[in-house]
């Protein structure tokens, strides 16, 4: 079957990355082309396509005060709904708890047939198109801090977990930050971004979040992942657990429930033959916290040599399957296989 994706009926910016993501499908059995400009419509029959999708970017609210947005915006969709398209509004940047005020959701439901969250894949496909070209030196043969423990956004999941580590001491010997707080904690100087130029992280144009350097990532044991949500209902993977993984350094992670189990379903392995994990099947928040500083005090009280042996394999397999660009495709083909069946039942 022929399938047509327009990547951003606006072109807000984000129509490179959804059309990037789309091409590194390997979807033979379909027939996919991606146009990323509205206006090139018209270069292609859209009698000759049996599917027609065009996705609304949702990342930007405040163009929704902009009232010549909203009209021009309203005015495509009706078009390419007597073309025959279906609509996808997208925020795969975002979780889907983090969409739920979202002004685009509330102004065009009754046009978009499916909802494109961040879920488990997006920031996998992010983190490897962006950095591929990277050549990181990390070296794990001398560390100084038990651990990496990076925070931004004071959400009331990561006060909770940052307390409780502070109070039992495991922070003495770590790098950590939580920068937005009222009284922030930065990292020290040499172990920030170097490319800002002397700005602090984050810096006043906010886009370092998946930027990775390699010195504190080096010098810490295990990292502390501190991921946007720790809800029961959805999986939302971000740069922050795929930061680790690349760098081939342990970690453990403060998420949804059952996220180091939808690792595992996506091939990656963990660390459950070394630590206890069963922080992961925890459906309570709060114990889950309690059980993940079990486990960051047991960390502690380890050797890093002997912990870099014991997680050798495994820090090794998810960096190689990280970088594996035909199991990203089978991922990806996952995604957009389940659009297209989406547009058949519409």
């Amino acid at each position: 079957m022929k399938n047509l994706i327009l990547t951003d009926i606006m072109k807000t910016g984000h129509h490179w990355w959804y059309g990037d993501f789309f091409r590194y499908n390997t979807i033979t059995s379909q027939q996919i082309t991606i146009v990323d400009d509205y206006y090139r419509l018209n270069e292609h029959s859209l009698v000759s396509y049996d599917r027609k999708i065009a996705i609304i970017c949702a990342m930007n609210d405040f163009l929704l005060n902009n009232q010549e947005y909203k009209t021009d915006l309203m005015k495509k969709i009706e078009k390419l709904k007597k073309e025959g398209f279906k609509f996808i509004l997208g925020t795969p940047w975002e979780s889907r708890e983090n969409t739920k005020r979202n002004q685009h959701y509330d102004l065009l439901k009754n046009h978009c047939y499916h909802a494109w969250y961040g879920d488990h894949d997006w920031f996998w496909y992010y983190m490897y198109a962006k950095n591929k070209d990277r050549n990181f030196i990390f070296d794990h043969s001398n560390k100084i801090y038990d651990f990496l423990y990076l925070n931004k956004i004071p959400r009331a999941h990561r006060k909770k977990l940052f307390e409780k580590i502070v109070s039992h001491g495991l922070l003495n010997n770590s790098l950590y930050s939580f920068t937005n707080l009222k009284s922030p904690h930065r990292l020290p100087a040499e172990y920030e971004l170097p490319w800002l130029s002397g700005l602090q992280y984050p810096s006043q144009h906010g886009k370092e979040d998946q930027d990775i350097f390699e010195k504190p990532y080096n010098a810490s044991v295990v990292n502390i992942v501190s991921e946007t949500n720790d809800n029961n209902d959805e999986i939302f993977i971000t740069e922050k657990l795929w930061k680790p993984i690349i760098a081939g350094q342990p970690f453990v992670v403060h998420g949804n429930h059952k996220i180091l189990s939808k690792l595992k379903d996506m091939g990656f392995k963990t660390f459950d033959s070394v630590w206890d994990e069963s922080y992961d099947d925890e459906t309570d928040p709060d114990k889950r916290i309690v059980k993940i500083v079990q486990v960051l005090i047991a960390i502690k009280n380890n050797k890093f040599f002997d912990l870099y042996q014991q997680t050798k394999d495994i820090r090794y397999h998810n960096q190689n399957l990280f970088w594996n660009k035909l199991k990203l495709s089978e991922i990806i083909n996952t995604r957009l296989s389940k659009f297209l069946l989406l547009y058949d039942k519409q």
